[in-house]
């Protein structure tokens, strides 16, 4: 039997940190859609060409998208799309990696920005690019890291097209009125005019 010390230690000993929980990344599947979602609040657009599940490359790059829940977490600060490009169904998926990355073949991760020229919409920069064959250990969530500096953390409180408040209010109501108390009249302080029909008279000369 352990000596009471010990147990009370143990008991007092604090509990070891909760595994953190990964983020659950939702992927869509509508380029156009996910491209004016892009365009209208600036997020970058992360675009998966996705192999066939036996495809060299495929299993590794699905792993490091999801290393250690971080890569998760900072691809959902991107708009993300899974674009199944392989079969006949997917020819139009590779044409549009080729237009991106002119001789890669899926599967790959591309980082879009939009707008380049606001004239032309359709224009993009590559903010990043990774593919199994470039994808040394230990690289991808730095490379990552470096494409989302300048993107803002989302805020869990900041609703889009929540109203402003008003200013020295409270969110959602006006703000109150100062009570001002009410002007009094001010006192004439000035000397009282003499009476009526007496006229100020010199003094008195002195005699010598």
């Amino acid at each position: 039997m352990k000596p009471a010390v010990l147990q009370l230690l143990e008991v007092l000993a604090p509990l070891p940190p909760e595994p953190k929980k990964p983020v659950a990344l939702t992927w869509g599947t509508d380029y156009e859609a996910a491209r004016k979602q892009s365009l209208a609040d600036g997020r970058p657009l992360a675009l998966f060409f996705a192999a066939a599940a036996d495809a060299a490359g495929q299993k590794e790059l699905a792993e490091a998208m999801a290393e250690d829940g971080e890569a998760t977490e900072l691809l959902g600060r991107m708009i993300c799309v899974r674009l199944d490009s392989s079969g006949e169904a997917g020819a139009p998926h590779r044409e549009r990696l080729k237009g991106i990355s002119g001789d890669k073949t899926p599967p790959c991760l591309a980082i879009l920005r939009f707008p380049v020229d606001p004239q032309k919409p359709e224009s993009f920069t590559i903010a990043g690019f990774f593919d199994p064959v470039n994808l040394p250990s230990g690289k991808f969530l730095p490379d990552l890291r470096k494409v989302l500096s300048d993107v803002p953390v989302p805020q869990a409180n900041a609703g889009a097209g929540s109203p402003k408040p008003a200013e020295g209010g409270v969110e959602g109501k006006p703000a109150e009125k100062e009570d001002v108390p009410p002007a009094t009249e001010k006192k004439d302080e000035s000397p009282p005019a003499p009476p009526p029909g007496k006229k100020d008279e010199p003094p008195p000369e002195k005699k010598g």
